[in-house]
């Protein structure tokens, strides 16, 4: 936590070389933008305990080809969580989302196949 207040500026998908981004515990408010979606290189993605609210654009987590963990608990996201789509982020291996505001969890608890084969989900927090 450094005391980050505001939201997060659509700028940071400029940051197209970043691999980590860390702005938990902090007081940022807004929507995550969906610029977000150009950090492919993305292993760590975390917004924990924040005030961020609205709906999350299923295209970001489908852009996250690197991705391992993803922490977004704690924060007021709402409609439908985006679909994990395990066989294109098979590194995958920690989701938190739980304390949002979503009204449904889309197609995350009917996994295809490839969720068990070449998955590394470890760790899977969500609620409604």
């Amino acid at each position: 936590a450094v005391g980050l207040t505001g939201s997060i500026p659509s700028q940071i998908g400029d940051c197209s070389n970043l691999t980590g981004l860390s702005l938990g515990v902090n007081s940022l408010t807004g929507s995550l933008p969906s610029s977000i979606a150009q950090l492919s290189q993305l292993t760590v993605f975390g917004v924990s305990y924040n005030n961020l609210s609205g709906v999350i654009d299923k295209s970001i987590f489908k852009s996250w080809v690197s991705i391992r963990e993803v922490y977004i608990f704690r924060n007021d996201f709402s409609g439908t969580f985006p679909d994990l789509d395990f066989g294109k982020t098979p590194w995958l291996s920690i989701v938190h989302a739980a304390d949002n505001m979503f009204d449904s969890l889309g197609a995350v608890l009917e996994p295809d196949e490839s969720f068990v084969i070449g998955s590394e989900i470890q760790h899977l927090v969500l609620d409604l």
